[in-house]
Order: C-alpha cells, then sequence, then structure tokens
C-alpha cells in the first residue's frame, strides 16, 4: 500500500477496516508516504519486532513522521544493557503501589472538571475532561505548576501536527519552548531539591555514577509527553463506549470490577497508542518481506489488538468475554509503557465520576466523533448532552 499513511485524517476514520483486509492480504505493508517505512499489522509480528533490539532499535527514535522533540527521550530510546537502568531508576515511582497513593489527588482533579460542567447538560468531554485531567496530574507527579498544563500540552500537539504536514520551523519553535522549560526545571531541582519526581530525576545516577543532563532533560520529557498525550485519548475513547453502551454503563455504576473489564476492553478495542516505530539494524526476513538496515518499521499495536489469530470476534466491545489474552495497548517487552497503571487508574476514575453526576449522557444531536491520527488514536471531541435533574 505504497499509499498508507496512519497521519491522514480522512482515513484514520475507518482504519481498523482497512487493515482488517490486510492482516489477511498483506501483513507487512510497505509505505511510500513519510520517506518510506514498513508496517507490521499482524500480532505475532509486532510482538516479536518489540522484543527483538537485536534487529529493531528505539535509538533512532520510535515515531513517523519524527516528532521533532528537543531531546532523546530516554530510556525509551535505549537499548540494552544501558536502557536497563535508566528504566529502573524511574520504575519506583510508577508501581501500582506508588500510583495508588495517588488516587485522592487524581480524584480531586477529575471531580474538580466534572462538577464544572455537571449542572449545565451539555459539554464536551474530550475538551473539558480528557484533555486537561492527565496534564494536570503528570504536572503534579512531577512537581510542576499545574497551570502549566495548558501550555504543554499545546507545544506538543503542536510538534505532532506540524510533523505531520512537514513544517520544521513551526516543529521547531515548539519544540524549543519544551526544550526551555525541562532546562530550567531540572536546574531548578538541583539547586533546590524537593520532594517530587523532577528532583529524582535531577539526582539520578547509574551505578553511583551521574548522569548526563541532556539524559535527564530526555527522561523529564518522556514523562510530561508520555504521561498525558496517550492518556488523553484512553479517557476519551473509554466514556465514548461507555456512551455508546448503555446497558454496559448502567451495569458498571453498581457491579463491582465490571469497570475494570471495560477499561481493559476499551484499551484493547481502541489502543490509544495505536503505535511506534523502531529502525532494522541487521537484515532480518517477516513473512517474505526482506528488511534491511536503516529501514524503518511501524510497530502498529492498534492492529495487533485487533488480530483475529489473538483475539477472538477482535472488532466486537465485548468487555464480558471470557477469551481475553492480553493486549498490547501499552506496547510489548522492555520499552512496555512505565505508565500504565497511572493510565487504568485516571480512566477508572474520570469514569466513575462521569457516571456518578452525568449517567445518562449521549451525543448531542448533529455531533459526530472524529478520531485523532497518527500515533495516538481517540475522539478529537465527544459533544454530549444529557438530562438535568
Amino acid at each position: 500500500m505504497p499509499d498508507f499513511d496512519h497521519t491522514d485524517p480522512v482515513a484514520a476514520q475507518d482504519i481498523y477496516a482497512t487493515l482488517a483486509v490486510e492482516r489477511a492480504r498483506c501483513p507487512v505493508l510497505r509505505s511510500e508516504k513519510h520517506d518510506g517505512f514498513w508496517a507490521f499489522t499482524r500480532y505475532a509480528d509486532v510482538v516479536h519486532a518489540a522484543h527483538d533490539h537485536e534487529h529493531y532499535t528505539t535509538r533512532q527514535g520510535v515515531t513517523i513522521p519524527a516528532l521533532g522533540l528537543p531531546a532523546a527521550s530516554v530510556p525509551l530510546t535505549t537499548d540494552p544493557p544501558e536502557h536497563k537502568g535508566y528504566r529502573r531508576a524511574l520504575l519506583p515511582y510508577f508501581t501500582p503501589a506508588a500510583v495508588a497513593g495517588l488516587e485522592d489527588a487524581i480524584r480531586d482533579v477529575v471531580v474538580e472538571h466534572v462538577e464544572a460542567f455537571a449542572g449545565r447538560g451539555h459539554a464536551d468531554l474530550v475538551e473539558e475532561l480528557a484533555a486537561p485531567v492527565p496534564c494536570i496530574v503528570i504536572a503534579l507527579v512531577l512537581g510542576l505548576d499545574r497551570q502549566l498544563w495548558g501550555e504543554f500540552a499545546e507545544w506538543v500537539d503542536g510538534m505532532e501536527a506540524a510533523s505531520h504536514v512537514g513544517d520544521t520551523e513551526t516543529r521547531a519553535t515548539f519544540a524549543a519552548k519544551l526544550y526551555e522549560l525541562l532546562v530550567s526545571e531540572v536546574d531548578r531541582r538541583k539547586r533546590e531539591p524537593r520532594d517530587d519526581l523532577l528532583t529524582a530525576i535531577a539526582q539520578v545516577s547509574i551505578d553511583g555514577a551521574d548522569v548526563a543532563d541532556t539524559i535527564k532533560y530526555g527522561m523529564a520529557q518522556l514523562i510530561l509527553v508520555a504521561g498525558h498525550d496517550t492518556t488523553v485519548s484512553g479517557i476519551g475513547n473509554l466514556l465514548r463506549h461507555l456512551m455508546e453502551h448503555p446497558d454496559l454503563r448502567a451495569r458498571a455504576r453498581t457491579e463491582p470490577g465490571l469497570l475494570d473489564k471495560i477499561v481493559e476492553e476499551s484499551l484493547r478495542f481502541e489502543a490509544p497508542l495505536f503505535a511506534l516505530s523502531r529502525t532494522v539494524t541487521e537484515e532480518t526476513a517477516v513473512e517474505d518481506t526482506r528488511l534491511c538496515p536503516g529501514d524503518r518499521v511501524l510497530l502498529m499495536y492498534g492492529s495487533a489488538n485487533r488480530d483475529h489469530r489473538r483475539y477472538p470476534d477482535p472488532d466486537s466491545f465485548d468487555p464480558l468475554r471470557t477469551d481475553r489474552p492480553p493486549h498490547v495497548a501499552f506496547g510489548y517487552g522492555r520499552h512496555r509503557c512505565l505508565g500504565e497503571h497511572l493510565a487504568r487508574l485516571e480512566m477508572r476514575i474520570a469514569a466513575e465520576e462521569v457516571l456518578r453526576r452525568v449517567p445518562d449522557y449521549r451525543l448531542a444531536p448533529g455531533a459526530t466523533i472524529k478520531m485523532r491520527t497518527a500515533l495516538v488514536r481517540g475522539p478529537l471531541a465527544l459533544e454530549v448532552v444529557w438530562d438535568r435533574h
């Protein structure tokens, strides 16, 4: 498919129908878009490449097209053996126990935003809830001023939009603003340590040795960017699925544990992290396709999650399915998302508080749902109404 383009806003609306055909017909796609790349569509090929750092590296970046971030996103853009030390330094802040300690703070943020529109009878659940909450939460985790969330969301979204159309000047402008923030905040923590993740990053050492400042900036950047981008879409997708399945929505309010199953099925059915890329380091082959050093490969986690070889009836949204193989919505292998427990918690709390205050929400008359394109998938807007009581 020389014209396959995961950034195309038109193709994105029905991309899973396209991929279902290609998984059966030609599971390794070749596109000439964005300077050329391969794309893996099947579960087995995606997880193999994600785990095989000898043939597929993240060192040359993980986005197609290049997002233009100002620093390398460590540890995501490292391979063994150095990857292990960097990831281990961050992991204690994202364990299930550490994340559970954030529940009250996250709920306060969610309730604040839901109550702002609950009495109104209408809202855009993306703009007014899904977009701000993860940005504010990751600011709190890092130790940033929560009022900055709008700025760094604008910078990251601006870089992504500019990269899709090849606007390198605009991309560089937003990247410079993000880099200035990273440098100033990390350097400030060196001088004035606090009890926050940015201080831990500023003081990080590997085997007793300090790490370069550029690596520290990259670690902070990874948490800042990845910590909000995919979770915005994760919350938006979940609220959409609950809206489209009112029977499940009603049951989720009273049946313990059901909402957790709905969260997992939402992640599988519409993976917010749709894809990340690798660069081939040694000649290899997948199916009948020969890959050469320097080739770029898009690992489509969203497509893998719809592979009928792995998931029974994959195109049906069914949280009650008994055959539930683990999904790859958070990636796979050593580069699996550090913040997956935090993302799940934010999604669950957002759904709980919406169902508690506006349980009968439905799509607003005349509204349509358009999906975000490229590496992250979620509704661009979710305009809903409900009966005021």
